[in-house]
């Protein structure tokens, strides 16, 4: 049932990308792709309800603070310079 259900959201997303979006076959599926990994990689999608925090550590040792969210970036540099500060 899963399958079906994923096969089905897959036919949506690749009609909407190439119909809507105008990409061509190959990177309708790039594009859903990428968006599958991100999702595996951080367990949800960021969106106008969820912003997503991801916290690393770079090759020198320094940690590094993401946040994944569709605001444009006026408001993410806004959130950047906050955390700063804190």
């Amino acid at each position: 049932m899963r399958e079906q259900v994923a096969a089905s959201t897959n036919d949506e997303a690749l009609a909407y990308l190439t119909t809507t979006c105008g990409l061509d076959n190959a990177g309708a599926v790039q594009a859903i792709a990428y968006l599958k990994t991100g999702h595996a990689g951080l367990g949800a999608m960021p969106s106008f309800h969820t912003v997503i925090a991801e916290r690393f550590f770079d090759e020198s040792g320094g940690m590094q603070l993401v946040l994944h969210a569709p605001f444009g970036s006026r408001i993410n540099k806004a959130w950047s310079l906050a955390l700063r500060m804190s």
